[in-house]
Formats: structure tokens, C-alpha cells, sequence
């Protein structure tokens, strides 16, 4: 018990302190700096959002620490928006996803696999995966030479030691978007290789049901129940709490996902967020999702730099979990903002 307590409230937090000192430093040194547009809209929403909840939240410390997160994060985005020039902290994430890449094959060469170890010190294998995807997408914008591309590769295959199928996803995305051939193949064999690991087709007689009488029940036993469950206790949170949502805060999430869950499965359950951003988070704000969501999406509209499609890869990833909250989304929210680059 006191190592777990020990991993989950020192060492998670670890890899987000320089962040944290980032914007420390930078606040100090610039005693006011530029929000654009994007990011004063994000955070009157956040402010909305749990201004909102006040009245009704139930556990008022978890929306606070949620709220106080987010704002944070936006003003890390808006102080990479701001520098004179990013090279630094590139360079400095990049080097720390390809150290990260090194673990996996020396802890591949001993018999252990990356996930495993990681989440022995309390780090979820995708937080690490988002480290080490930046790191390969920085070699892939920034290595010039024949020699040097063709050692991108091995080295972006080597990372996917990581052994999620979230990292596998977030590169099949960035090759779609880079050709439509891919994207039309992708979308194929993700169909064929869905239905052919399908232990069989009652699940999705399952969800009719679901949809259709309120009631969810597995008809066989599956690998991953939990993250189906997890998306029926979101969606019966969702209807149970629209049009304002939960609250921000796992505390609250769990609370009003416990009690609401009972509608539609008996089954026993084990709660978390649903492992989607986007279902946990409309739990979360309710109506207020909306707009968060617009100013979230904003930016591959108009950025016309080359972290695009890196954020459009970030944006995939959590679809598989709730790393909203790391600082290094927000970093790469802030590079996709800037006009242009000065190295």
C-alpha cells in the first residue's frame, strides 16, 4: 500500500513538475503575456463549467483540483504560444521520448515488457506512448538526409514496444491523413481484424438491447468487459445528469456514474472515467462539452505549421483515455497555435 501511495502521488507527478516550473518561470519572467482568441475561450468554458456545478457537485475538492488542472494546462498552451522560440523545449521532449524508447529495448532484452514496468511505478503505458510519439514525430519533421530517414523507421517501430493498441492507432491516423490510399485500407483492415478477434456477434446484439430497452447484459464473457461497462456507466451518467453533466473531478465522476450505472447493468463493476475523453467528458460538462470541444478542434483548422498532425494524432489518443489533463497535450496545443517557427 505504501509504494503504490508512494508511485501514484511522487512519481506520476514527476514527469508533469518541469511543465509546472515552465510556466512558473515563465509567469515571473513575463508578467502578463497574449492569449489568443482559442485560449481565452477555453478558459472562460472551464470557468463556466465549474461555476456551474458548484450548487450540486459532490465532492466540491476533486472539481476543484480537476478545474485548477485544466487551467493550468491552457496557460502552459499559451506560454508555448508565446515564446520567441520553442527549440528548447522540443529538443528537451524529444530527447526524453527517444530515453524512453532505450527502456523499452533494454527491458525487452531482459525479459520485461514495458508496460508492465511502467505501470509498476504508477505510469500508464499511454501517458508514456504520447511522450514517445513526440519524440518520433520530431525526428520525422526535423532529420534531414537519406541516411537519416531511413533510420526513422526502425526507430518509430521500436517504440511501439510500448505494446498499446492506443500508439498503434495514433500512427495508422497520421498515415491516413498523410494519403487516402492508407486511410481506405486502414479503415478495411480495422473492420476485418475487428470482426475476425469478435469472440462472436452477441455483443452487438447486447447494444441493440441496450439501445433499445435501457438494459445492458454480456452475453459471453469478453476480454475487455470493463471498458465496455465503463462506456455504459458515461452514457447512463450522461442521461442521468444532462443537461449540466457531473462535474469535473474522477470523485464526482465516480459518484454519479456508481448510482447511475444501476439503471442499466447489475453486473459487478469496477469505476473509473470511461478510457474516452470524449464519453467521460460530456459526462463530465454536459451541454458545456459543446463548446469545449469547438475550441479543442479549432486549431487543425486553422494551424499552418507542421505540429498539425501531431495534435490530430494527440486528439486519437484520447479517445483511449483521459490525458487531457497532461501538460504535454497542451504543449503540442500550444505549438500547433504559432504562425511559424523561429529556430
Amino acid at each position: 500500500m505504501g509504494v503504490a501511495l508512494f508511485t501514484s502521488r511522487i512519481l506520476v507527478p514527476l514527469v508533469y513538475y518541469p511543465f509546472y516550473m515552465l510556466l512558473l518561470i515563465g509567469l515571473i519572467s513575463r508578467s502578463v503575456f497574449k492569449l489568443n482568441a482559442n485560449h481565452a475561450c477555453l478558459l472562460a468554458t472551464v470557468l463556466l463549467i465549474f461555476v456551474f456545478h458548484l450548487p450540486y457537485v459532490k465532492d466540491f475538492t476533486s472539481n476543484f483540483i480537476y478545474t485548477c488542472l485544466w487551467l493550468v494546462n491552457i496557460l502552459i498552451s499559451a506560454l508555448v504560444y508565446n515564446m520567441k522560440s520553442t527549440v528548447a523545449i522540443e529538443k528537451s521532449l524529444a530527447y526524453f521520448g527517444f530515453f524512453l524508447i532505450g527502456t523499452f529495448v533494454l527491458l525487452r532484452l531482459l525479459g520485461v515488457h514495458p508496460s508492465g514496468f511502467y505501470g509498476s511505478l504508477g505510469f500508464n503505458i499511454n501517458l508514456v506512448a504520447f511522450f514517445v510519439t513526440f519524440a518520433i514525430y520530431y525526428l520525422f519533421i526535423n532529420v534531414q538526409g537519406v541516411k537519416s530517414r531511413y533510420a526513422r523507421y526502425p526507430l518509430a517501430a521500436l517504440s511501439l514496444l510500448t505494446g498499446s493498441r492506443m500508439h498503434l492507432l495514433m500512427y495508422f491516423g497520421y498515415a491516413a491523413f498523410q494519403s487516402r490510399l492508407v486511410l481506405y485500407l486502414s479503415l478495411f483492415f480495422g473492420v476485418a481484424l475487428g470482426l475476425y478477434f469478435l469472440p462472436s456477434a452477441s455483443i452487438v446484439f447486447d447494444a441493440v438491447s441496450y439501445l433499445s430497452t435501457g438494459q445492458f447484459s454480456f452475453s459471453e464473457k469478453f476480454d475487455d468487459t470493463r471498458r465496455i461497462y465503463l462506456a455504459i456507466a458515461a452514457l447512463e451518467s450522461l442521461k442521468n445528469t444532462f443537461p449540466l453533466g457531473s462535474g469535473f473531478g474522477l470523485e464526482n465522476y465516480v459518484q454519479f456514474a456508481g448510482i447511475n450505472i444501476g439503471d442499466a447493468y447489475s453486473g459487478s463493476v469496477r469505476l473509473s472515467m470511461s478510457h474516452n475523453f470524449y464519453l467521460s467528458y460530456f459526462a463530465l460538462s454536459g451541454v458545456f462539452f459543446i463548446p469545449l470541444l469547438v475550441f479543442l478542434l479549432r486549431p487543425i483548422f486553422n494551424s499552418v505549421n507542421e505540429y498539425k498532425y501531431l495534435y490530430m494524432m494527440f486528439l486519437i489518443g484520447i479517445a483511449f483515455n483521459e490525458y487531457i489533463t497532461s501538460p504535454i497535450f497542451w504543449v503540442v496545443h500550444g505549438l500547433v497555435l504559432r504562425e511559424s517557427f523561429k529556430r
